[in-house]
């Protein structure tokens, strides 16, 4: 995505990528992903990193961070302007699956002490 929206604005491809972060980190949130999330967003960073560079290749890398990359609560080299950030993948609550029990169930029978 981030390839094919060389010329977009940092607004456009924010709202781009947010959906497609959210749905991917909400899909994957039951399973034990935390160190997969993780590496995603740093995929992310490095594919941000080169975008704005290649916008941008006679410019310091100094003058590309404070451009595109902010400081935003306790995380540095957040993606966004002041109305829109990029979403974190690593800020996803992991939730896990919960048993359902046999009680809860209207239309199966169970022996109550094989839970």
């Amino acid at each position: 995505t981030i390839n094919k929206r060389r010329t977009a604005t940092t607004n456009n491809l924010i709202r781009e990528l947010n959906p497609l972060i959210r749905g991917w980190a909400n899909y994957h949130r039951y399973v034990s992903a935390k160190q997969t999330f993780s590496f995603i967003d740093s995929h992310i960073w490095r594919a941000l990193w080169r975008w704005a560079k290649r916008r941008h290749h006679d410019k310091s890398s100094t003058w590309i961070k404070e451009k595109y990359f902010m400081r935003k609560g306790g995380r540095d080299w957040v993606f966004g302007t002041k109305l829109t950030q990029l979403l974190s993948a690593v800020k996803t609550k992991i939730i896990r699956h919960i048993k359902v029990k046999c009680n809860f169930n209207p239309y199966e029978t169970c022996n109550p002490k094989s839970e």
